[in-house]
């Protein structure tokens, strides 16, 4: 064939190889899907290797046992009202580990804080129910306490009662005299502080 158009219907000579490309591409990502696979899995099975390996968290029951704590026949904790406060005996809030001091020990600390901290935790109370009246619940103070009976304290629980009464209750715990010990003293004490009617 002669003229002009002779080279487009002779194929050229890479036609064949153009087609080998195209076929070695379609196999290549053919295998594009087996190949992530494998990225994707094998990681997942290392985490859940390790997650198999490692020790198994505490059964909840023990769990919420431990963080919501026991029911204490031993005063632990006042009842804070603007007349006055009163210890309290029952359940700890949640959070609140059970202290793990000796009976004689944690009758002397809540003996020491009932008789220290109970007139200026009421003061406080009553000063921030002038502001607003129907404030109430739960702080809970961590207090460490050194050998030297010099104490540190610090309040928690919701936002509005920090905001009035967490710095007054913490200073009220550190200023308490608090039992002799020879190795420091770890105590999360709860307060509850209730609007008493009138």
């Amino acid at each position: 064939m002669q003229g002009p158009y002779r080279t487009r219907v002779n194929p050229p000579a890479e036609f064949d190889d153009f087609w080998r490309r195209v076929e070695r591409r379609r196999r290549a990502l053919g295998r594009l899907p087996r190949v992530s696979a494998v990225f994707v899995l094998l990681p997942t099975l290392a985490f859940s290797t390790l997650e198999l390996l490692s020790p198994a968290p505490p059964s909840a029951p023990a769990l919420v046992r431990r963080s919501i704590g026991l029911s204490m026949r031993e005063p632990f904790g006042l009842v804070v009202a603007a007349r006055g406060a009163t210890a309290r005996t029952g359940a700890l809030p949640p959070g609140v580990p059970r202290p793990e001091l000796g009976a004689a020990q944690l009758g002397a600390v809540q003996a020491a804080i009932t008789a220290d901290a109970s007139a200026s935790l009421s003061r406080c109370y009553a000063k921030a129910r002038e502001h607003e009246p129907l404030l109430s619940g739960a702080l809970v103070v961590a207090v460490a306490v050194k050998p030297g009976r010099e104490a540190r304290a610090v309040a928690t629980g919701r936002v509005e009662l920090l905001a009035s009464l967490g710095r007054c209750a913490s200073r009220a715990l550190e200023d308490v005299r608090y039992p002799a010990s020879k190795e420091l003293l770890w105590i999360h004490y709860p307060l509850w502080f209730e609007a008493s009617p009138g």
